[in-house]
């Protein structure tokens, strides 16, 4: 069976195409989230087309998560786990269920998040890559 990943075009969201702070969708942006609902239901993911960012930053983002992937588990175990209360820090591989009905998740991660928001996070990127540092906080800016 050929599996392939599920693209969803995301210009309806960017702030050329409407008022991102309008508090109504407009058509096009509602049948891009009934798109993305859609595909993350069936496949856990989507990967979106027109994000507004820029192409060189989703390069080195990237290229910043595979160095950090690709750690030997020696340096990985020192990374911050993840904490269930900001969702953010490191899981291993097939360590976390997203359905506990379901065989583990044959994934890693490592989930950040933007510390600018309200919530003001202290992201624990203690033990990463120095690019992985730099690299995740330009693609915040860029959001």
């Amino acid at each position: 069976m050929d599996f392939k990943i599920p693209i969803v075009d995301f210009t309806s969201f960017s702030s050329i195409a409407c008022d991102l702070f309008s508090s109504e969708m407009i058509e096009a942006q509602q049948e891009t989230a009934r798109k993305v609902d859609e595909a993350n239901q069936k496949h856990g993911f989507v990967c979106l087309r027109n994000s507004g960012i820029n192409q060189s930053t989703l390069k080195h983002a990237f290229q910043a998560s595979k160095g950090l992937f690709d750690l030997p588990e020696s340096d990985k175990v020192k990374l911050k786990k993840l904490d269930p209360k900001t969702n953010t820090g490191y899981t291993g591989y097939s360590q976390e269920s997203l359905n506990r009905k379901r065989q583990p998740d044959m994934k890693e991660a490592f989930n950040v998040r933007n510390t600018s928001l309200e919530l003001k996070t202290n992201i624990d990127l203690k033990n990463t890559p120095k690019q992985f540092k730099n690299d995740v906080g330009d693609f915040w800016k860029e959001l």
